[in-house]
């Protein structure tokens, strides 16, 4: 059985650390199925575009996948679901305030 990934919604959180001077936010994703079926197991993977850092995570049950520390940038963010040779993936910018999106 075939499953297409239809839509990946994720939330950054912006976190400013003064102390360090530091600038990093974490990003959460939500990976769902074109029925909104929720996508376990799906593979993500997430690269920073000017320095070619990758960063791998999986969804859980509930279909959520976890990024901690990312600093400000461009990125790519690839989802492969499992039992689907379908991928799927979107280009964003990671700011440090709070934002919505999704793709």
């Amino acid at each position: 059985m075939s499953r297409r990934i239809r839509l990946v919604q994720f939330l950054m959180l912006g976190v400013a650390l003064a102390s360090a001077q530091t600038i990093s936010g974490d990003l959460v994703v939500k990976v769902v199925d074109p029925s909104g079926a929720i996508v376990a197991n799906g593979k993500l993977t997430l690269t920073e575009i000017e320095t070619k850092v990758k960063a791998e995570s999986v969804t859980d049950t509930l279909g959520n996948a976890l990024f901690f520390q990312l600093k400000p940038g461009q990125y790519e963010l690839e989802v492969e679901a499992p039992a689907s040779a379908r991928r799927k993936s979107a280009t964003f910018a990671f700011r440090s305030d709070s934002a919505r999106g999704s793709m």
